[in-house]
Parts: C-alpha cells; structure tokens; sequence
C-alpha cells in the first residue's frame, strides 16, 4: 500500500475511476440498500446502489468506473463467487495514510524513563494515597 494522504471520493458526478484490492468483508447485511465493506487495514467502501441488490459477504477487489456519458457509476466486484456488477447511486472510499502523521507525532511519545514511571504509579494506586502522588506527577508533567 502507497504512503500517499487519504483518499476521499463521493458523488458520481465528481467522482474519478477507483479500485482497490483486499480482501474485504461485509460490515452490513447482504440484502441493503446500502453496503459497507471493510479491509483489514482499514481500508473501507461504501456504495449504494440503484436497484436492490445481494451483495456477497467477501470480495477481492472493487473497481469504480464512471461513465463517459451521464448515469450511474458502475462498481465491479470481485471474489471467491465470482463478479458482480452493480449500478451506484452514489458511493464512497477510504484508504487510510497510516505513515503520513507518524513523524510529526513522534515528539509528543513517552519516553522509556516516562513509561517506566507510569507503570511504577499505576502500580502504586493500591496504596491509600497514591492517587495524589499520580496527580502530582500529571500536574507536574503538564504543566
């Protein structure tokens, strides 16, 4: 998977081609309206589609194509059953950027000396007292 920001796509009408690869399951049931499938990484597509439809339980990969003319977006899916092609109403895709904020974030972790501490105070609050020492510690460290 690419180390590119999220990728938000809604509405048919604004929407370029898009496809992913999963393995992704079901998160809704098979006879709705409206359909959520879900990847491991979470990685998530959300469509609803113009007629009812039977949407199986795990597919392979979704491709999105939009139209050249007006209409519908057309969604195949693929998997273990074979593919499905369905007519979207509208439709969404999210593919997290896990790798994007870790850097910056990296500053704000505790430190092995922090942790250490944490664990010994956590310990501690079996004693009576030990939640003002806790919040000492808190307060210190904040402030």
């Amino acid at each position: 998977m690419s180390r590119e920001p999220a990728r938000v796509a809604a509405s048919p009408a604004s929407a370029p081609a898009w496809s992913a690869v999963g393995p992704f399951e079901r998160r809704t049931p098979a006879d709705a309206g409206a359909v959520r499938y879900q990847r491991a990484d979470g990685g998530e597509w959300a469509a609803e589609a113009d007629a009812p439809t039977h949407w199986p339980a795990r597919v392979q990969h979704i491709h999105v194509e939009r139209p050249a003319a007006a209409g519908p977006s057309q969604a195949k899916l693929g998997g273990p059953d074979g593919e499905l092609r369905v007519a979207l109403r509208r439709w969404s895709a999210h593919e997290p950027a896990r790798g994007l904020y870790d850097p910056s974030l990296a500053g704000f972790a505790p430190s092995d000396r922090e942790r250490r501490i944490v664990r010994w105070l956590l310990r501690l609050l079996r004693v009576p007292g030990a939640t003002r020492l806790l919040r000492a510690w808190h307060a210190s460290r904040s402030g």
